[in-house]
């Protein structure tokens, strides 16, 4: 699930030299890939580094570099202002994932960009966060540890909806 956003990119498949392009934004910590045991196809993850006062950085899955870009997709240049929000400037793509559907099993996957939470402007926070969290244990007793976890860090905050990844395919 989640939103899409359109904006328009230079393209050298195109006639007009231009391309409209539908994808999701998902705003994420470096760690996403590894919770959700995503492979980086190409390039890299993003790090701890990609901050709001670094060069600013995506990751694209690879439905997105497929759909919209072909075999060269690190070093290509992608707007900020995607989701609405007043982000400034560019980001170049340092890494492909692989695709994850969000919805369910038999779901074609979206076309995806992935930015880090670290890279947003003060002031710019998305409306709505997913939290995911792997565990080796059994995941059911997780709830009351990550409902409280969450309390702590912003008590006007709730944790509803909690799931497992496996549930939430199913769903």
């Amino acid at each position: 699930g989640g939103s899409t956003s359109a904006f328009t990119m230079p393209s050298r498949e195109s006639a007009s030299g231009s391309v409209t392009i539908q994808a999701s934004p998902r705003i994420v910590s470096p760690e996403y890939f590894a919770a959700l045991d995503l492979r980086i196809l190409e390039g890299r993850s993003l790090t701890d580094t990609d901050t709001a006062t670094s060069e600013p950085v995506v990751v694209v899955n690879e439905t997105f570099r497929k759909r919209f870009l072909g075999r060269e997709a690190l070093g290509a240049r992608l707007p900020m202002a995607l989701w609405g929000q007043n982000q400034q400037g560019e980001a170049t793509i340092v890494g492909v994932s692989e695709d994850v559907r969000y919805v369910g099993a038999a779901t074609t996957s979206l076309a995806e960009l992935y930015f880090s939470f670290r890279e947003l402007s003060v002031g710019v926070r998305p409306t709505t966060a997913w939290l995911m969290v792997r565990s080796d244990g059994d995941p059911a007793g997780l709830s009351d540890l990550v409902r409280s976890a969450v309390r702590d860090a912003d008590a006007s905050l709730v944790a509803d909806s909690i799931m497992t990844l496996e549930d939430r395919l199913l769903a």
